[in-house]
């Protein structure tokens, strides 16, 4: 884990929000993703190179799918959200044919910073963990961007679009697309 992510969250895990939030999370039967995988978007960006911030509603649900990484999957067949998203690039990006796999690591490798509202779910139950602290963490994450200019941040579902009060876009340049559901996507209904 790269040094910035490894000092946001030494701060933040010594809170009584997340001592909490942990304890919770060691009472479910079962976590998507796996607990070794929560936070593994930190391996794939460094805190310094983020350039746009997309952010989602909760991980996947079904077993064996969420990976840490915001709407990339695990699983052999695409789950709808990311096939959606798919299909709006697509559609705007008719020549694009990088989109073959479910993981979007490479997203990340160019400065893209893939979270969800919560980073985790009880698996087999969408939205289970929406009522846990998650939120306080994210917005922790956030917060730390601040001091960081020129960032877009694209909060997809009314979950993520709860975070735009986080973001700061009075001294830094800072575009903040909102959309209500990720299927609006492909109707170009971005708020």
């Amino acid at each position: 884990m790269e040094v910035h992510w490894r000092k946001l969250f030494e701060s933040e895990f010594e809170k009584e929000y997340f001592i909490d939030l942990k304890r919770k999370l060691h009472k479910c039967k079962s976590i998507s993703p796996p607990i070794e995988f929560v936070f593994n978007f930190t391996n794939f960006i460094s805190f310094n190179n983020i350039k746009v911030v997309i952010i989602g509603q909760d991980s996947y649900h079904t077993k064996n799918e969420a990976n840490g990484i915001a709407f990339s999957s695990n699983s052999g067949k695409i789950p709808y959200s990311l096939s959606t998203i798919f299909r709006a690039i697509k559609n705007d990006y008719p020549s694009n044919d990088t989109l073959s796999t479910n993981s979007i690591f490479s997203w990340m490798n160019q400065g893209v910073l893939l979270l969800n509202s919560s980073l985790t779910v009880e698996t087999g139950k969408a939205g289970s963990h929406t009522h846990l602290n998650w939120n306080c963490f994210i917005s922790s994450i956030l917060f730390k961007l601040k001091q960081s200019p020129n960032i877009v941040y694209i909060l997809w579902g009314l979950e993520a679009a709860k975070h735009s009060k986080f973001i700061d876009n009075k001294n830094n340049l800072v575009h903040i697309l909102v959309t209500i559901q990720l299927k609006s996507l492909l109707h170009n209904d971005i708020l």
